[in-house]
Formats: C-alpha cells, sequence, structure tokens
C-alpha cells in the first residue's frame, strides 16, 4: 500500500505544474470522479475542469462547490448521454473547439444493473458501452490533444476506473467480443477488464508521451447502483448498506488515491520511463511501460499468466482492430437502429471541416481572410477557428517567425481542413508595404472576403511619466495600424465589388478606466478603435463592406501569467471585477471571429460586440 500521507505529498506537488491545467471527467457529476475533481482543484493552479454528464442540477451544485475550492478554476459542465457514442463525439467536439490541449482524461461512468443484456439505439450493450466502448472513443477523440500535451513537457495521462483484477485471470471470448451471443454480467465484466487491459497496454506502445492507468475503485460511495435492483431496491438497500459501510473507501481518501494515480510521476509515459527513477512496473511487467494496473490502494497488480497469454497470440491487437470496426460502423455509418428495429438514429463521421453543415450561414468555405497579429496569442487563435470553418487565412504579423503553434496549425489546415494558413511578416506601421502584400494576397486569391485587425500593443504607464514617443508609438499601432489595415483590405473589397466583412478587436478598455492598471494610452487607442469601427461602417456600407468591432475582457495569456508573477494580486482581483467572476482565454473569442466574418451577421455594422463577462455593465 501507498501511505496516505505519500499520496497527498505527491498531490501538494501539484502546486508547482504550469497553470491552466486541463481535465476532462467523464462521469464527474457523482462518485469517485466528483471525488478526484475536487481533489484537483484544491491541488492545483487555476485548472479548467470538464464534467460530462446527465444530470444538469447535480452539475450546477458541483461547479459551485469546486469554485468556492479554488476561485480560480474554471468548471464546464456538457450534459450528455454518453452510453452513445454519437453523445460521445459531439462532447469531444465541444472540448477540441475549446482546448489546444487536454492534460488529463479520467473516467468513471459505469451501469450496474443486475438485468441482461440492454441494448442502445447504437446496437451495443448500454453497460458493456459504458465500461469500455465509451471510454475508448473518448481516447480516440482527445488523444490529438492529449499528444499536444505531451509534446508540451506537460501532464498526459488517462485513468479509467473499472478493475483490472478479472482480465488479469480470464481471457474475452475473441469470437464475441461485443457480447451480441453470449451476454452475462459476468462475461460483461471480464469483457470490460481485459479489454481495457489490453488497449491501454497498446495505447501506451503506441502513443508514447502518454501513460494510462486502469484502476480499481473498492467499494466507494458512487451511486452507480441506484438502479441495480429496479423493485427490490427497499428490501435490498440495508443489506447493501451494511456491507458497504464495512468495506468502503472514504470519498476523501477515494480522490485523493485517485488523483495520485492520475497525476504522480510513478506512472509515467513510456517515452519518459528512463528519467524517471521511482517509475512503476507496467502491465506487461516492464518497468515504465506507460500502461499501468492499480489496487485501490495504489499498489501496482501484479502480471498474470492469462493476461500475458493474451498478449503473447497478439490480443491486444485483436481488441484494437475489433474496437475500431465498432467504432466504424456506429459513428461512420448513416442510420443505425436498435434492437426492435423501430427506434433510429442518423450519424456521420464528425471532424471540424464539416462542422457548420448544419448551419451554412456560419461556413466560410472558399472564402479569403487576412488576421493581422496572428503570429501568437489571440490572432492566431481566431485564425484557427476561421480555417476549421473553412476559409483560407493569411497571418500577418511584425515577427521575424511565428510560434511553434503557427507551424502546428498550419500542417492542420493542410492536411485535415483542407485550406491554407500563409504567414508574411509586415509591421502594420509600414503603410507602403501593407498596403503591397495586401494586394498581392487579392491579386493571388482573385478575391478578398474580410479581415480581422488584431495587431496591437500594450504599455502600463502612469499619465504623468507617459513621453510622447511612447503615446505615439501606441497610437501608431492600435489606431492607425488598425485604419490602414482596414483601409487596404477595403481598397480590395470595393475592386472585386463583392464586399466583404472587416473585424476590428477593440477592447473594453476602450469604454471604461480599468481598476487598478494604469494604461492610460492603450485605452484612450482602443476607444478610438472602436469610433473608428463606426465611422468606417457608415462610410462602407454603400459597398457592401461590414465593419465591427469586438471588445474582449481580461483574456489569460502567456503574457498575462508573467504580469500575474509580477502583480499576483490581480490574478484573484481582477476575476472579481466583473459577473462570471473569472478570466477569459483566447479560445472563447473564436466563435465571435467566425460570427463576424460570416454571413451570420450578415446585417450587423457598425457595432461594438462587448465580451468582458459583464465588467462593463456594473
Amino acid at each position: 500500500m501507498v501511505a496516505i500521507n505519500n499520496v497527498r505529498t505527491s498531490n501538494a506537488a501539484l502546486k508547482s505544474f504550469p497553470a491552466n491545467l486541463v481535465a476532462v471527467f467523464v462521469g464527474g457529476t457523482s462518485g469517485i470522479g466528483l471525488y478526484t475533481a475536487r481533489e484537483l482543484v484544491r491541488n492545483t493552479t487555476s485548472p479548467h475542469i470538464y464534467l460530462i454528464g446527465r444530470n444538469q442540477t447535480e452539475a450546477s451544485k458541483i461547479i459551485q462547490e469546486l469554485k468556492t475550492i479554488n476561485s480560480a478554476s474554471e468548471v464546464s459542465f456538457i450534459q450528455k448521454d454518453v452510453s452513445l457514442l454519437k453523445n460521445v463525439d459531439e462532447a469531444c467536439q465541444e472540448i477540441k473547439i475549446k482546448e489546444k490541449q487536454v492534460n488529463l482524461l479520467f473516467m468513471t461512468c459505469g451501469y450496474f444493473v443486475l438485468t441482461g443484456r440492454d441494448e442502445t439505439l447504437e446496437g451495443l450493450d448500454k453497460k458493456l458501452a459504458l465500461h469500455y466502448y465509451t471510454r475508448m472513443r473518448f481516447i480516440n477523440q482527445l488523444q490529438p490533444l492529449l499528444d499536444k500535451a505531451a509534446t508540451s513537457n506537460t501532464l498526459s495521462r488517462v485513468v479509467a476506473v473499472l478493475d483490472p483484477q478479472p482480465g488479469l485471470g480470464s481471457a474475452p471470448n475473441l469470437a464475441d467480443l461485443d457480447l451480441k451471443k453470449g451476454f452475462s454480467l459476468k462475461s460483461c465484466m471480464t469483457h470490460a477488464s481485459s479489454m481495457t487491459n489490453l488497449m491501454f497496454y497498446h495505447l501506451a506502445s503506441k502513443n508514447t508521451g502518454t501513460s494510462y492507468v486502469h484502476a480499481f475503485p473498492s467499494v466507494v460511495e458512487t451511486g452507480v447502483g441506484r438502479d441495480a435492483f429496479g423493485k427490490w431496491e427497499p428490501l435490498a438497500k440495508p443489506f447493501l448498506w451494511i456491507i458497504t459501510k464495512a468495506m468502503e473507501v472514504k470519498p476523501v481518501e477515494s480522490g485523493e488515491r485517485h488523483l495520485f494515480a492520475a497525476t504522480s510521476p510513478t506512472f509515467t509515459p513510456k517515452a519518459s520511463s528512463a528519467s524517471v527513477e521511482e517509475a512503476a512496473i507496467g502491465s506487461n511487467g516492464v518497468k515504465g511501460s506507460g500502461s499501468y494496473l492499480l489496487n485501490w490502494n495504489n499498489d501496482v497488480l501484479a502480471d498474470k499468466a492469462a493476461a500475458k497469454k493474451m498478449r503473447d497470440e497478439g490480443g491486444e491487437k485483436k481488441v484494437s482492430d475489433h474496437t475500431e470496426e465498432v467504432f466504424r460502423k456506429v459513428c461512420e455509418e448513416t442510420t443505425l437502429c436498435g434492437h426492435d428495429g423501430k427506434h433510429c438514429i442518423s450519424t456521420a463521421k464528425t471532424n471540424m471541416s464539416s462542422s457548420t453543415q448544419g448551419l451554412p450561414e456560419f461556413s466560410l468555405a472558399g472564402k479569403v481572410v487576412i488576421v493581422s497579429g496572428a503570429a501568437r496569442g489571440l490572432g492566431l487563435t481566431q485564425a484557427e477557428a476561421l480555417l476549421e470553418a473553412g476559409a483560407k487565412v493569411y497571418a500577418l504579423d511584425r515577427l521575424p517567425e511565428p510560434s511553434p503553434d503557427f507551424h502546428t496549425i498550419a500542417e492542420r489546415a493542410k492536411s485535415s481542413l483542407n485550406t491554407s494558413l500563409t504567414y508574411r511578416q509586415i509591421d502594420v506601421r509600414d503603410v507602403e508595404n501593407l498596403n503591397k502584400i495586401v494586394q498581392e494576397i487579392a491579386d493571388a486569391e482573385g478575391r478578398l472576403d474580410g479581415l480581422i485587425a488584431a495587431a496591437g500593443i500594450q504599455q502600463e504607464t502612469t499619465a504623468l511619466d507617459y513621453t510622447a514617443e511612447d503615446a505615439n508609438r501606441m497610437f501608431e499601432v492600435n489606431i492607425t495600424g488598425v485604419f490602414m489595415s482596414a483601409q487596404a483590405v477595403a481598397k480590395q473589397m470595393i475592386r472585386f465589388g463583392n464586399g466583404g466583412s472587416i473585424v476590428m478587436i477593440a477592447s473594453m478598455s476602450g469604454s471604461i478606466a480599468n481598476r487598478g492598471l494604469i494604461c492610460s494610452a492603450y485605452n484612450a487607442s482602443k476607444a478610438g478603435v472602436i469610433q473608428l469601427g463606426r465611422n468606417l461602417a457608415s462610410e462602407w456600407g454603400q459597398h457592401n463592406i461590414r465593419v465591427n468591432t469586438i471588445s474582449p475582457g481580461y483574456i489569460v495569456t502567456a503574457m498575462v501569467e508573467e504580469l500575474f508573477q509580477k502583480f499576483p494580486e490581480r490574478r484573484a482581483d481582477w476575476p472579481t471585477q466583473n459577473m462570471l467572476g473569472r478570466l477569459s482565454k483566447p479560445t472563447e473569442y473564436r466563435g465571435a471571429a467566425v460570427f463576424l466574418i460570416s454571413d451570420a451577421s450578415s446585417f450587423m455594422t457598425g457595432a461594438d460586440l462587448k465580451m468582458d463577462a459583464g465588467h462593463s455593465a456594473w
């Protein structure tokens, strides 16, 4: 047994982890998922937690509780019945839109009944789906974000809470893995357990930057058996209560131990095992293999002859092939019906490029958009959203080279989104070359449909100390640069006669004086952008050119994180100044970019879209 004091010491060390760790809890509105989420929020700095479950009422209470534990945490609830794989894909899509990486995928979804096979509309047994197929589909869909966390040298881990032990001692029926022919409660448990063990062994070998932990929970109050006894529940409940109380692990300790399993370097990915002296023995008996089977007390479960025989005979490949085949049938075929042949649902393969098909007015397919200030940060984030909506994007910035993320997004645009992201270096104050580059883009593409003017600078200096040189530089970039960018693009839009949409990034600071933030010139420049937007809209409306501004609130970027190191009181104070009690991320402005550039906002011009969590509405 790993001593509880050692567990707590390891968990407490999470405070030194980078801020903004992203964790997805599938089944996080009750039981072990909730207990672990509490401990994660308690022991980390400003984490972002996703809770995926069915109960909105319970989730609202939990969100409030977690925010009370750690006011800097961000908690989002995605309401889905994840016994259906199509709903898993929809939940993952929401996460992929908002996040660039996921550090932890923690899965406890389950269904405990004493009845026989219960098929979902997708033709899978509900119990086996929740204990196996649902979990593997979450991994399948979120692995790219886990990979991104791994390449950033941060935590990248998957935890499935079930029980590895039945799968160590017994083999599944490889001819009937989905149990359509030979279903029983015992075979369901054996299959879910052994298939998870084999798949984790397979995944750890394939995705060496991520570790996979299959953990036994022991007896814990979870609520998972609430539907088990049906009409016999009043009689069974007292006996069950006596048994559970005698054997159970208390909720706090369960949360602590599962957080240890989810974060301890002991359970290192395969790629890092050589550098981790305390690496645990993996599921195949090899130290630091990346796949780990744990008892409730965090002890590693020893490999057994039956499990070794399955691996030696290629069991993991057979299970992997079967799982991929189920995903293909369920997630890519057009229509699936329940076992009664009457209740049917339609499904389609989900990908980012088709995400606007149901709302064609949001599509940017075939459109060409320029984004200034897009080498990194908010500009790059919004550029990625435009790509996902189908646009071809040109990024302009003064940096000689864009950030590493830029190249990743550009490659994804080419390989997965059937479009392109191109970088051109230009300082927006260099008006002659700015006009030249914009015309070159328009000539090459034969059109120009949109601009997001996101280039801008900030300087925190008291008004009495501001120099004319610094003030002029601020206005040259933040007002004149934005103006000249809009002018250069508008000339091309008028030349082609197709109209277009121009979006200029202003700030809530253009409408208010920031409490405790001394930046008079910056605020004046952003007020200028808002007024500039109104006037350009009034002039260019006759050419069917729409001009709008976005006024973001405080955004947590790398530069703001550095600012928090210098002024730690701002991390706590700034969230209290708005109605949501938190700060924003660049990803929260993706939708606004697509909305304003697309035809979804075709009757909107001369407007300022405030996105400040009500900061300026007090």
